[in-house]
């Protein structure tokens, strides 16, 4: 336990729904692909996936962790920071599991003189976050989502220090897939599923000053027959805890890796 397009020149299968581009857009769009790479730029891509019973399994969930990862190098920024974590639960104290550690992509003006060797670092990059990804995904019973946010935005948040730091311009994401459907912390699990008149308890709220936080898969629900929860309200509820929130997309972005061409 861990706790914690032709971007790429392998083959790919990769499922868009209209409203993910409604995400890519604004998060990416401030750096969309150039012929070369910016010196002082970099992206910081972090990836919190729901490991519930009631999202989908392994397979699915690497697919968007890979997708993700995808769309960073697409950016063409000279680094990509990336990290990827799922959902804990009772063995891990509710704090979220690692499922890829943090791996950069660097670019330099010689990988860009040379298309091969920059398209075999890409694959190369992609192809070690799927391998890890399945390799340390697990299913958990419960669904602390909220705390798994607050420490991705906390780790993207501190990553992105680092950079600036070190002189470069950095946009951070922080990319959630998840039903969003906490069974937690009850503080949001009792505005989600309010009960006759009793007094629900505050909100928490969590600052994302510098992190854009977006969320996707509000409709990747596998429903267990007791967590019935109003889309729209699902969405009131994070729209408090995270007033910068965006709009819910229904699905995720997938890319599946082959072995073709390799």
């Amino acid at each position: 336990m861990r706790v914690a397009g032709r971007g790429v020149g392998v083959a790919v299968a990769m499922r868009t729904h209209a409203n993910i581009l409604l995400v890519v857009a604004p998060v990416l769009g401030a750096c969309l692909p150039d012929a070369a790479p910016q010196a002082s730029r970099a992206v910081i891509g972090l990836v919190f996936v729901d490991a519930s019973p009631s999202s989908p399994g392994q397979s699915d969930r690497c697919a968007q962790v890979v997708a993700r990862a995808n769309q960073l190098l697409l950016t063409k920024a000279k680094t990509v920071a990336f990290l990827s974590l799922a959902t804990g639960d009772e063995a891990s104290g509710s704090e979220p599991l690692t499922l890829t550690d943090w791996r950069v992509f660097r670019r330099d003006r010689q990988a860009f003189e040379s298309p091969d060797a920059e398209e075999k670092k890409q694959r190369a990059f992609l192809t070690e976050i799927n391998d890890e990804c399945r390799h340390h995904f697990h299913s958990r019973r419960s669904s602390p989502v909220f705390a798994a946010i607050v420490r991705a935005v906390d780790s993207a948040r501190a990553r992105k220090l680092e950079l600036e730091a070190a002189g470069a311009e950095v946009m951070a994401t922080v990319f959630v897939h998840s039903d969003l459907r906490e069974n937690g912390d009850k503080r949001i699990t009792r505005h989600l599923a309010p009960r006759g008149r009793s007094k629900r308890p505050a909100l928490p709220t969590l600052n994302t000053d510098g992190i854009a936080v977006r969320v996707c898969g509000v409709n990747d629900h596998i429903s267990t027959g007791s967590d019935a929860v109003d889309v729209l309200r699902i969405g009131e509820v994070w729209s408090e805890i995270i007033p910068d929130l965006g709009p819910l997309d229904a699905s995720c972005p997938s890319l599946s890796l082959t072995t073709e061409g390799k």
